[in-house]
C-alpha cells in the first residue's frame, strides 16, 4: 500500500510540474492552448489517484470501522435476501411436469405473461 501511495504521489508531483511548465510555454506562445489543456487532464487524473491511493492507504493503515463492517454486512444480507427472491422467483416461473407427458398445443409464447387459472398449454399422456 504505501508504495502505491509513493508513486500516486510522485505521479501527482510530475503532473503538477508538467502543468505549470505546459502554462509558463503558452505564456511565451511556445505551445497551444490544447497542450495545456492535456497537462491539465492530466495534472486533475493524479490528483484523483492520489486521493484515492491515500484513503485506501488510511484504510489499511487504520482498519475498516464498525460503521463500515455493519453497512458492508447489511449490504450482503440484502443481496442474499435478492438471491432468495430470485430463486422463488424462478420455481413459480418454471412450469414442471408431474409426469411423462407430451405437450399437444401451446398457447402462450415465452415471455408472454398470463393470468391466474389461463390455458397456457394441453398435455397427453404418453404412450408406450
Amino acid at each position: 500500500m504505501k508504495s502505491s501511495l509513493s508513486a500516486a504521489q510522485s505521479q501527482y508531483e510530475l503532473a503538477r510540474q508538467t502543468l505549470e511548465r505546459q502554462k509558463e510555454l503558452l505564456a511565451r506562445g511556445a505551445v497551444s492552448q490544447h497542450e495545456v489543456d492535456i497537462a491539465q487532464a492530466q495534472f486533475e487524473l493524479a490528483q484523483a489517484q492520489l486521493t484515492s491511493a491515500k484513503a485506501q492507504y488510511d484504510l489499511a493503515r487504520e482498519g475498516a470501522r464498525s460503521e463500515d463492517i455493519e453497512s458492508a454486512r447489511k449490504a450482503v444480507e440484502r443481496a442474499e435476501s435478492a438471491v432468495e427472491a430470485a430463486k422463488l422467483e424462478l420455481e413459480y416461473a418454471t412450469i414442471k411436469s408431474p409426469g411423462e407427458l407430451v405437450v399437444s398445443e401451446i398457447y402462450v409464447e415465452p415471455g408472454e405473461l398470463d393470468h391466474a387459472g389461463s390455458l397456457l398449454f394441453v398435455l397427453l399422456q404418453a404412450m408406450e
